[in-house]
This record gives structure tokens, C-alpha cells and sequence, in this order.
């Protein structure tokens, strides 16, 4: 449906003549107004039905409603996005290329040269021939359907304006999924509401009817820029949520609900600033995968983790009023991404031309390096479990095998695997010949077999095998070191090495050792079994060595040598620079001739 819309609103044929330049993110904000309007509505049907019949009759009368507009989506005529080939110049450029390979295939096989006797082996000839060149062309248009796709994801995921609105939407979309899944629950405990499904699709449907409306005009009526849609977002977001924050703290039910509702109609506002800033950041080819991408996100990211996450939440501390404020408090870092947003630099591309949205430039594209994110994923995965070794590694030790003094025993066992297994990773990848592919492959290896050893170790009941087997395991695993950052600093040009390295460190740690031990720790809540936590996070080491070896089948050029043009001196400038020491020696040296 979004990206239907976005075609509606895209083509010049069916955009209706009132929405103009002026209007344009009013009327996207009444195409919006039908999602809270949805949630609503899902609400009341959901509890009249459910009261009244069994729950199951909600869904099937649901799917009978929406199977006319999935026929519809089938029969209707395809409208024309505005940076796309209208769809019957395709077919007509296509009957073209076709017509001419027949063309050039009767010239080249002389089917019409009247010889009679050779016409039907000339025929097979050609028929083959025409087959290997269709599956040919086939694969070729696959390859470059991918290859434009992951072009446009690596444009999408570098441009900041686009990268800030979907990180405040997915924070937004987190506390409003978590309201729709819980709100009614959290009423009825907090409030004794008697009805909390219907007075909450009551108050979601006139704040979400009333707030994208009032946000889309807003927008109009501010001048709709990219910044001014940034500013309405952090400022409705802000005000919003601490409206809602504020109703969660007062005792009287009328009070709480006047609050809300305000709350609500102000959050709500963001539906139209946040989906004008994804159409218009972007070039028009890429509308709707901007769309798409901003849609999938703040579902993967937003409302389908928040419901469970909330859930915990409430097990862990049972107080529904607590929860929801800690809930609706997300609002506030949702409102500071927005608010980043106003000072980021931002180009209105609404109606660029298409032949500069299809291509990208070619040094765009090769600075973007498959090799160094294929690191810095598996480097991640790896961290991920070694981080929570260091701090859960003596816990579960003492608890699985009842280790005495397990902190020496794991620092002791750490210590020489780490020294060992880190300088054979390093003789090991030079004896094979230092290069970025057999580095990928060395790092597959010895975390695949690493990974197995440690997580055999924990399978066993008796200490000393486990330490045996956990040792042999800890040395293959530290043997990355060394292969792993070879990567970064060959892949990248000289001038980048050191982003390379600093990128790295702070990924490996943001993503990985700082997350896991808490991650871990929740696991161990879950299922209080060490043994058992011990081996789900052991086996994040296969993910890590399948990433790296999907990094042997990469191309992958050595740039440890190449000269850059971003380098602060060059050849000649380096041939005439004294070297800081020798500068140093000299000035000494002076010093002591001197009477």
C-alpha cells in the first residue's frame, strides 16, 4: 500500500490536480491517517468480536474484507513512477531487441539462402544458439538487478538524512507497537478500566484521525522543507511524549485520559514530516525502496521487538505503571534523533531527472569495500562471544563445573590461548601467503573448528576434559587476530587505514562484547540453565565463521601500497621531508658540536 501510494502520488497522469506543491505532504498525511485509524479500529472489532463469537472469526472476517483489494492489486492497470520506464515502452524496447536477434540470427545462419538441404541443421543451429543467448541475457539481467540493488541499499544506508529519519521512526514505532499490544492490557490494571479495548480504539481514533492531519497541514503551512519536517517531528515528539509520560503519573482515570488523548493527537502528528522526508531525501527511482526499507525497519526494529521486550519488562519488575513510563520515556530519544535531523545538510530531490537516479558514479561504487563489512560482521559475531566469556566465562564455570577458584583457572586457560593462538594466526597466514582471500579463509577455519571445540567442551560432564577440549578451542579462535585486522588494513587506501581500524574497534565493541553480556544475562534469567546458556552463545561462532567465509568468494584487491590522492604528501613531497627522528638526531647532534 505504500508504495502504491507513492506511485499515485509519483505520476502525473493520476495526482489529482488539488494536491499541489503546497498540499503535497497534507494529502500524504490523509493517506497516513489510515494506519492509527487501522490500530484503532483493530481494537474494537477485535473486542466486539472476540466478546461475542470465538477470536478466530475476527481474522477470517478480515481476510474477507481485504480479498478485494488484493484482487484489485492483480486487475488494475500499473501506474507510471515518476525515474522509471513507462511499462509500455518496455515491452515495445524489448519486441525491438527481439526482433532484431532474430533478424541477425537468420543473417548469420543464411536461413533464407535457398539451399534446402542444409535448412533444417542450420535451424537447430540457430534455435540452440538462441537458447544459450536467452539463458545468457537471463542471468546478465539478474546479476544486474542485484548488483543495482545493493547499489541503491549502499546509497540509501550512506545518505544521513534518510539513516536519522528511520532511527527516530524505529524508536517512535517502538513505544506506539508496544501501546497497541498492551495499552488496553495496561488501562484495565492500572485504571480498572471495564471497557480499556474500546476506550483506547476510541482514543487512538480520534488522535490518530486529528494528529496526521494536523501534522500534514502543519507541515504546509510551515513550507514543506526536509528541515521544517525534522523540526515538526522532534517538537511533536517531544511535547507528545511527555504529555503521555505525564498521564502515566497521575492516579484519576479522566485526568489520565485527557493527557493521552493530547499525547496522542501530538505523536501522531509525525505520520506525514516523517514519510515526506523518506520521498523527498531520496532521488525518484528510489522512492520505493526508500519506502520499503523505512517500512521494513521500523517493523523489524520497532513494533515487533517492543511488544515481547515490554513483556519482560513487566514480568521483571510487575508494576504496569513503571512499565509504561519506562515505555513512553523512548519517546524522548526518538525526539533527539529528529532534532539531530534539523542540522544535517539535506537537498530536496522530489523531482530530480531519472537518468542521474538509475546510475551512481563509479568511484562511488568501487570506494564502497564488500571486504571490510564482511570483517567487520564476522569480527562482531566473534566479539560478541568472547566478550561474554571474559565476564560470565568463571560464573558459569563455578556453577557447571564447580571450579574453586574459576577466575584463575579461565584467566590462566585465557592467557596462554590468547598468546599462543594470537602468534600462530599470524606465522599461519604468512606460511600461506599473506594475501585477503587466504585470510578470510584462515578465519573461516579456525573459528569454525574453534567454535566446535569449545562448544563440544561444554557438552561434557567432567572438568578436565571440558578444560582440555576449551583450550584447544580458545587457541584456534584467538588465531584471528592477527588474519582479521590484516583485512582492514589491506583492503582500505593508506589514508583510510586508520578509520579502517577505528571503525572496527568501535563496532566490535558497540555490537559485540558490550551487548552480550547483558544479552547473555537475560538468557541465563530465561532459562536458568548455565550449561545450556553456555552453548547458544558458543554457537554464535558458526555465524561468525560462515560470514568470513563468504568473504573468501569476494573480490578483493590489496591496497596496502596504492598511492591516494587524499594522502597529505606525496612521492615528491616525502622524497624532501625530514623524518621526525632523524630531525630529532640531527638537532642532537648539532647541539654537541656546538663549543
Amino acid at each position: 500500500m505504500v508504495q502504491k501510494e507513492e506511485a499515485t502520488k509519483s505520476s502525473e497522469e493520476a495526482k489529482p490536480r488539488l494536491a499541489e506543491t503546497a498540499m503535497k505532504t497534507a494529502w500524504l498525511a490523509i493517506f497516513y491517517m489510515c494506519i492509527p485509524s487501522g490500530y484503532a479500529l483493530g481494537y474494537v472489532y477485535g473486542g466486539v468480536v472476540g466478546s461475542h463469537t470465538n477470536w478466530r472469526y475476527a481474522f477470517v472476517g478480515e481476510a474477507i474484507l481485504m480479498l478485494p483489494f488484493a484482487i484489485l492489486g492483480f486487475v488494475m492497470k500499473p501506474l507510471q513512477l515518476k525515474g522509471f520506464f513507462h511499462p509500455e515502452s518496455k515491452k515495445a524496447l524489448t519486441a525491438v531487441e527481439t526482433a532484431v536477434e532474430e533478424v541477425q540470427g537468420t543473417d548469420t545462419y543464411g536461413i533464407s539462402n535457398g539451399k534446402d538441404a542444409s535448412y533444417s541443421m542450420k535451424k537447430d543451429v540457430r534455435n540452440s544458439t538462441l537458447q544459450k543467448s536467452s539463458k545468457s541475457k537471463v542471468a546478465s539481467n539478474i546479476k544486474n538487478e542485484i548488483s543495482r540493488f545493493l547499489n541503491d541499499m549502499k546509497m540509501l544506508l550512506v545518505d544521513k538524512v534518510y539513516v536519522v529519519n528511520v532511527l527516530g521512526y524505529i524508536a517512535y514505532n517502538f513505544v506506539i507497537g508496544a501501546y497497541s499490544y498492551w495499552g488496553p492490557k495496561a488501562g484495565y490494571n492500572i485504571y480498572h478500566m471495564n471497557d480499556a479495548d474500546t476506550i483506547f480504539g476510541g482514543i487512538t481514533i480520534m488522535s490518530g484521525i486529528l494528529g496526521t492531519l494536523a501534522g500534514g497541514f502543519l507541515l504546509d503551512y510551515m513550507t514543506n522543507t526536509i528541515s521544517n519536517a525534522f523540526k515538526l517531528l522532534s517538537a511533536v515528539t517531544l511535547i507528545g511524549g511527555a504529555f503521555c509520560f505525564g498521564a502515566f503519573c497521575f492516579q484519576n482515570m479522566y485526568v489520565f485520559l485527557a493527557l493521552f488523548a493530547i499525547g496522542e493527537i501530538l505523536v501522531f502528528a509525525t505520520q506525514g514530516p516523517v514519510n515526506y522526508i523518506c520521498l523527498h531525501c531520496v532521488k525518484p527511482s528510489m522512492r520505493p525502496l526508500s519506502m520499503a526499507i523505512s517500512t521494513v525497519s521500523i517493523h523489524l526494529f520497532g513494533d515487533v521487538p517492543s511488544a515481547p521486550l515490554v513483556g519482560v519488562l513487566q514480568d521483571a519488575i510487575n508494576n504496569w505503571r513503571k512499565t509504561a513510563l519506562i515505555l513512553t520515556a523512548v519517546f524522548f530519544p526518538s525526539a533527539l534523533i529528529w532534532f539531530i535531523g534539523i542540522f544535517l545538510h539535506s537537498v530536496d530531490r522530489f523531482n530530480e531527472e531519472s537518468e542521474h537516479q538509475i546510475t551512481t558514479k563509479t568511484d562511488r561504487y568501487l570506494s564502497f569495500s564488500f571486504p571490510t563489512c564482511f570483517t567487520y560482521q564476522g569480527y562482531i559475531a566473534y566479539n560478541f562471544v568472547i566478550g561474554a566469556y571474559s565476564y560470565w566465562g568463571p560464573k558459569a564455570g563455578y556453577n557447571i563445573y564447580h571450579m574453586n577458584d574459576a577466575d584463575t583457572i579461565f584467566g590462566g586457560i585465557t592467557i596462554m590461548s590468547g598468546i599462543l593462538g594470537t602468534l600462530a594466526g599470524g606465522f599461519l597466514l604468512d606460511y600461506m601467503t599473506n594475501t585477503i582471500s587466504n585470510a578470510f579463509k584462515l578465519l573461516s577455519a579456525v573459528t569454525l573448528i574453534g567454535g566446535a571445540f569449545c562448544f563440544g567442551a561444554f557438552c561434557f560432564q567432567n572438568m578436565y576434559v571440558f578444560l582440555a577440549l576449551f583450550a584447544i578451542g580458545e587457541i584456534l579462535v584467538f588465531a584471528t587476530q592477527g588474519p582479521v585486522n590484516y583485512i582492514c588494513l589491506h583492503c582500505v587506501k593508506p589514508s583510510m587505514r586508520p578509520l579502517s581500524m577505528a571503525i572496527s574497534t568501535v563496532s566490535i565493541h558497540l555490537f559485540g562484547d558490550v551487548p552480550s553480556a547483558p544479552l547473555v544475562g537475560v538468557l541465563q534469567d530465561a532459562i536458568n540453565n548455565w550449561r545450556k546458556t553456555a552453548l547458544i552463545l558458543t554457537a554464535v561462532f558458526f555465524p561468525s565463521a560462515l560470514i568470513w567465509f563468504i568473504g573468501i568468494f569476494l573480490h578483493s584487491v590489496d591496497r596496502f601500497n596504492e598511492e591516494s590522492e587524499h594522502q597529505i604528501t606525496t612521492k615528491t613531497d616525502r622524497s624532501s621531508t625530514t623524518p621526525l627522528l632523524e630531525g630529532k638526531k640531527m638537532e642532537t647532534i648539532e647541539s654537541v658540536a656546538e663549543p
